[in-house]
Order: C-alpha cells, then structure tokens, then sequence
C-alpha cells in the first residue's frame, strides 16, 4: 500500500462492515480483526491459528492502527477461536462492498482497466461433481481481482452472470 495512511484508511472502511457477533464478550472491534485477518492473508497466514502468531509477532507494528486488549498489564491479540468465530458469521458480500470503497478511495484518480475471464474450477465439485464454473473481473493496471461469481450452469452463462452482478455487485467501477 503506497499510500501513507492506507491502513487508517482500510480500517475505516471495514468499520463500516456490520458486526455478526452478539454483544456478550467482544473483547475486539469487529474492525481490528477483519485488517489483521487480511493483512495476515497478505502475509500468507493460512488458518486462524497461523493469524494469532503472526497477529503476536505484528503487534507493536499494528498497535498505532488497531485496537487490541490491554489486560493484565499486557497488550493482547486475538486468538485462533475468536477468528474462527467471527469467520463462521461474516457476510461476503459486506466484505466485498467494504474492499471495494477502500479501493475506489486509494484509487480516486485513477483509470481502471478491467478484463473478464470464465474458469473451471476443476478441484472444486458441486452437490453433482461437476466442476464449478467461476467468472472473475480483474482491473489489470493495478492487479487485482475485482469479483468473482459462480457461473451455474455451461460457460455460456458467462454473459449473463455478468450482466447479472456488474451494476449491484461491482461498487468499485466507475462510469
């Protein structure tokens, strides 16, 4: 992230995504934990347990950016049970919706450049054991995927599916 305040401004946006938890016990806010669970992906954490290491290991780095637990004279980070947690209740696509303005607000002025790819998923099956067909949006400028959306059916779904989200799902494109 080039940007100097790209992570205050990450944390703003998923301040936004709604809080699936009940309000007994939340000992983090719903915004720190959503950035320490991408930044650990970023930094190719790939469980919850693998998150709370690396979580520990970046604490006087992320302290200044996200609230953690101050308890016994000691700052705490979450561990593997509060992310799984929190995983099992999160909606995608509020996370999809708080992506996409943190990056249409890095990248105010600039041009995307998008491209549009259909894949089979061959490692992945349906309820049939077929392959799941995926279409992916990629603003290739920059790098990044965009949206992904299950096809359903045969590859000529592909115009449909994108005809389909593009206006609500795709926040992050501009006219």
């Amino acid at each position: 992230m080039s940007h100097p305040h790209s992570l205050k401004l990450f944390v703003q946006c998923l301040k936004k995504v709604p809080d699936p938890r009940s309000k007994r016990g939340k000992s983090y806010l719903l915004s720190s934990l959503l950035a320490l669970t991408i930044l650990g992906l970023i930094a190719n954490c790939k469980n919850p347990t693998e998150l709370q290491r690396w979580s520990k290991n970046q604490l006087n780095t992320l302290r200044p950016f996200l609230r953690f637990r101050y308890w016994k004279q000691q700052w705490h980070t979450p561990n593997a049970l509060t992310f799984t947690r929190l995983f099992e209740k999160l909606s995608l696509s509020d996370l999809q919706n708080a992506f996409a303005e943190f990056v249409n607000a890095l990248l105010v002025d600039t041009t995307l450049v998008g491209a549009v790819d259909g894949k089979a998923a061959k490692q992945m099956k349906d309820e049939n054991g077929d392959p799941i067909l995926m279409l992916n949006v990629f603003a290739q400028n920059i790098k990044i995927l965009l949206a992904s959306w299950n096809v359903q059916g045969d590859k000529t779904n592909e115009p449909g599916c994108l005809k389909k989200h593009s206006e609500n799902s795709l926040p992050c494109i501009r006219a």
